[in-house]
Parts: C-alpha cells; sequence; structure tokens
C-alpha cells in the first residue's frame, strides 16, 4: 500500500491520510487514545478545524471513534461504555466519589442538620474537582432535599424550621 497522497485531496483529507500512517508506524492497538485536536493541530501545523475535519473523515472510515469527554480512540467502537478500557477498573469517578462520600458523612450524621457544609474550594481541594462539578453536585442533592444554600454557604437538611412538639404532645398521641 502507497503512503503516497494524491494531490487533489484537501488538507482535512491529507491530515486524515497522515494520522493513518502515524498509527500505522506507531502500531496503535485497537482502544489507543488520540492525541488531543490542539495537540494534532500543532503537530500538523495546521488550525484546529482542519483537525476536526479529518477526524471526522476518520469516524465516517470507522478508524477511529469518540466518546464526549474522553476523547478520540484508534479502531473500531464495538463495545458499550462500560467496558471500554478507559472503565474496566471498576473505579467511580471522582465526581461520584464525591457524591457517595457526601452522601454517607449525611447519613452517618457526621455533617449534622443545620451543619454547614465545606465551601466549594474545599472540595474541590479534597476530591480535585473543578467547582462547577461541585456546585451541580450539590444543586442535584439540594432538588432531592438533602441540603439547601442559604447565601454563599450549604447546609444540611431541607432549610424549613422543623416544627418540634412538646414532649407532652407525642406521649398522649402515643396513649390514645
Amino acid at each position: 500500500m502507497s503512503d503516497s497522497i494524491p494531490d487533489g485531496n484537501t488538507l482535512s483529507q491529507k491530515i486524515s491520510h497522515q494520522v493513518i500512517n502515524w498509527a500505522r508506524v506507531q502500531n496503535w492497538k485497537d482502544g489507543a487514545g488520540l492525541p488531543t485536536v490542539l495537540q494534532m493541530s500543532t503537530h500538523f501545523k495546521v488550525n484546529t478545524r482542519t483537525v476536526l475535519a479529518a477526524l471526522e473523515i476518520l469516524r465516517k472510515q470507522k478508524k477511529i471513534y469518540t466518546v464526549r469527554g474522553q476523547g478520540s480512540f484508534w479502531g473500531l467502537h464495538n463495545m458499550d461504555l462500560q467496558e471500554s478500557p478507559r472503565f474496566r477498573t471498576g473505579k467511580i469517578s471522582a465526581k461520584g466519589q464525591f457524591s457517595k462520600e457526601l452522601q454517607l458523612k449525611i447519613a452517618s450524621g457526621t455533617y449534622g442538620y443545620n451543619t454547614t457544609l465545606p465551601t466549594i474550594r474545599e472540595f474541590c481541594h479534597q476530591y480535585n474537582l473543578g467547582p462547577h462539578s461541585i456546585i451541580s453536585l450539590l444543586r442535584q442533592l439540594e432538588s432531592q432535599s438533602v441540603i439547601y444554600k442559604k447565601g454563599r454557604s450549604w447546609f444540611v437538611g431541607t432549610g424549613k424550621k422543623e416544627l418540634k412538639r412538646p414532649s407532652s404532645l407525642r406521649i398522649s398521641v402515643l396513649v390514645q
């Protein structure tokens, strides 16, 4: 098979041929991660849109596949996302770990009712997540009435004042 590229091809077609040759020379296996679009545009000295067009050509040829938020990978994508090499480890994502641990701390009473939660910055450092990820997870818990926001702080609970019955009422209800 010849490595020559016909002169009539567009720049994106030429780049797609170069990526194929690059994969052949480096002996990429199925599931091998491709460099980022920015890295490829720097390597080939072209605009990122040209690289994206080249990747689309390769995608149509079923030479690569893309997983949103993860990148592009060499080979056919014939497995479910959960069975993908990146997800086979059985590890929980950082966002999943944060959500799970926060819910466990609330359920166990580590963060008691109406207790102020750590700041967004503290959560970011502890779980190595960005502030947008932390805020979106906190809002999910808020929609489930697990936590609430007051001012710039987050608290455990619903945010509604609990009506406490006098103990005598509780006893009379139990006796009847």
